[in-house]
């Protein structure tokens, strides 16, 4: 049954070969298991949860008592008209609920705390986690995806907190008042436990339904958020394409299948609860006449009937905990199911055990590369190059051609599928890629603006920025006037919660950002598409004087930026087509020569 939104669409159909069937597929590692993450939480703040247990088991020992008191109470006390004994055992309960009262709340101080330590650990090993891992994870994924997996986090914590604590009491109290059943009634605690069973097994069968409705309810709720994200960021381009009514369009519909999503789930539990309901309304029903009928009979006091109502209702809480304990256990196990796919990545992560760089040399043989995919077209082809330290490199040629491909190559935030990369005489196997990424700086094509301050965006890696030092880093990048000009200049907040920026300014920004780091290796991608020629001119003559020691490499479309290198890679179809400086290739009238002749032509030089 087709049940996409168009008449139309793709339609796949999968056949096995023989060979499948005979596959033996490994299960996949994973170092955070339900059981594994449980021990571990238990094992770390085990004092804590003595605490609690400790704690909850006075709250259990009372509960013990409590019957017995009523019994006597009631058989006695009332019975025998004695009010002081009465008296007595009225006190006896009060001061077991001021007790019950302190050590609950005890209880409830000790795990709050422990759940904020969890959260920060959880949340802080995921984003470190996060971090490490390669760009072209990030590429792959959606970050709205990557948020919405933070509130598993929550759920796995609040399951480390309460689960253990729970269960231990649940089959304490289980055992305790199963056996006071038995003691006061057999008959009665075998009707007991059997409406309480079914009604276990009925919220069984709804599992598999509610783990479909979850995965589905997670994914949508990503998309939706991501929508929401592209729907408020992307605002002027919305309006200038008057595609308003459309981008809503398409968050309702993603929202309208939320909305079904939650009607079932909400469906579900009706159905579940409503079968839970049945069976503890008959067994209370059942229980009270048999009761009644062996109080009638004389083989029940009237005090043991209201004793045996007492201990049934404290001892279908435990069973309440091991039915409730199902959908809980699934839902844990789905969420660190999704978050497994962050913590257990091990693709390409920076090895803090590898060599650092020697120099700030690079040399590429033979790479290759294409994005993920196995119908993805390599973007470079049989690439080599050679880059030493303190010169030069410009990379030109025509718009997706890999510039910008190539220079996160050689940052290391790409892996070539097919030849060598050495960075600083050190193969990519064996290097320590954040000691590489220390030496260098990078001005984005499309960089990153973040909230806050000018002077926290230029040093972005400083917690305690220095003032002069990014002072000179916006003289560098043309940017000191405007930043004087502005009230608050330095601690002028821009950003998302701040003051908005044009395009240029952005780029300039970014270059003060590069220029503060003073690395051995400078990289720009079309760092200055977005300024007007005299500008980009005091800038590209304040980065030469910056960087007559460094390390320099530059992807630019606009010949007037690079021709001062010490050599010029002039890329077609995903490879080196020519190289020289810009007189020699000049003079061969080639490719580059006929994109400098454009240039001045339409006026771009």
């Amino acid at each position: 049954m087709w049940k996409g939104d168009t008449k139309t669409g793709i339609c796949m159909l999968l056949e096995p070969r023989p060979e499948f069937f005979d596959t033996q597929f490994p299960k996949p590692k994973t170092k955070h298991s339900l059981l594994g993450l449980l021990k571990n939480a238990v094992k770390i703040n085990r004092k804590r949860f003595a605490i609690s247990i400790f704690f909850s088991l006075l709250v259990l020992i009372a509960d013990i008592v409590i019957p017995f008191l009523f019994q006597t109470t009631i058989d006695k006390g009332i019975q025998d008209r004695d009010i002081s004994l009465v008296w007595i055992l009225v006190g006896a309960q009060l001061m077991i609920f001021i007790g019950n009262y302190l050590s609950n709340t005890i209880v409830e101080v000790v795990m709050s705390k422990l759940g904020l330590r969890l959260s920060i650990n959880m949340m802080s090993e995921y984003l470190v986690k996060l971090i490490n891992l390669p760009v072209s994870f990030f590429e792959r994924k959606s970050s709205a995806d990557l948020i919405k997996k933070t509130d598993d986090q929550y759920r796995i914590k609040n399951f480390l907190i309460s689960f253990p604590e729970t269960m231990f009491l649940t089959v304490l109290s289980l055992l305790v008042f199963s056996s006071l059943m038995i003691w006061f009634s057999f008959p009665i605690f075998l009707i007991v436990v059997s409406f309480t069973c079914a009604g276990i097994v009925w919220n069984s069968l709804f599992l598999r339904k509610r783990r479909e409705i979850d995965y589905s309810y997670f994914s949508a709720s990503a998309e939706n958020q991501n929508n929401l994200y592209e729907l408020i960021n992307g605002m002027p381009e919305i309006r200038a394409n008057g595609a308003e009514n459309i981008r809503v369009k398409i968050w309702r519909k993603v929202q309208q299948k939320i909305n079904d999503l939650s009607l079932q789930n909400l469906k579900l539990k009706i159905y579940m609860g409503a079968g839970t309901s049945l069976f503890s309304q008959l067994r209370d029903i059942v229980v009270l006449g048999v009761s009644a009928t062996m109080v009638i009979n004389g083989e029940m006091t009237i005090g043991i009937m209201m004793t045996i109502s007492y201990i049934e209702g404290r001892l279908t809480m435990p069973f309440s905990n091991i039915s409730n304990a199902f959908s809980v256990v699934q839902d844990t196990t789905m969420s660190i199911e999704r978050v497994q796919e962050v913590m257990d990545n091990n693709v390409n992560l920076p090895d803090a055990n590898g060599i650092s760089p020697v120099d700030s040399s690079i040399r590429l043989n033979d790479v290759w590369f294409r994005y993920a995919g196995s119908s993805s077209p390599y973007i470079l082809k049989n690439l080599s190059l050679d880059i030493k330290p303190e010169s030069t490199t410009a990379i030109v040629g025509e718009s997706g051609e890999g510039k910008s491909t190539l220079i996160k190559i050689l940052l290391g935030m790409y892996v070539p599928c097919k030849g060598d990369a050495v960075f600083g005489k050190v193969g990519y196997d064996s290097l320590n890629t954040k000691d590489w990424l220390k030496l260098c700086s990078v001005v984005m094509q499309e960089g990153m603006i973040y909230s806050g301050s000018i002077l926290s965006n230029i040093a972005l890696t400083d917690e305690k920025p220095d003032k002069e030092k990014a002072a000179e880093a916006l003289r560098i990048a043309c940017l000191e006037d405007f930043v004087n000009s502005l009230p608050m200049g330095l601690n002028t907040k821009i950003g998302n919660t701040g003051i908005g920026l044009s395009g240029g300014q952005k780029q300039r920004l970014l270059i003060a950002r590069a220029v503060y780091k003073n690395p051995e290796i400078i990289l720009m991608d079309e760092a200055t598409s977005s300024l007007d020629a005299a500008t980009e001119s005091s800038i590209v003559s304040n980065l030469m004087q910056f960087c007559r020691t460094k390390t320099v490499i530059i992807a630019a479309h606009r010949l007037s930026t690079i021709m001062h290198a010490d050599t010029i890679l002039f890329l077609k179809d995903g490879q080196i087509a020519e190289s020289g400086t810009h007189a020699e290739l000049i003079q061969k009238r080639g490719l580059y020569y006929n994109l400098f002749k454009q240039q001045i032509n339409n006026g771009i030089i």
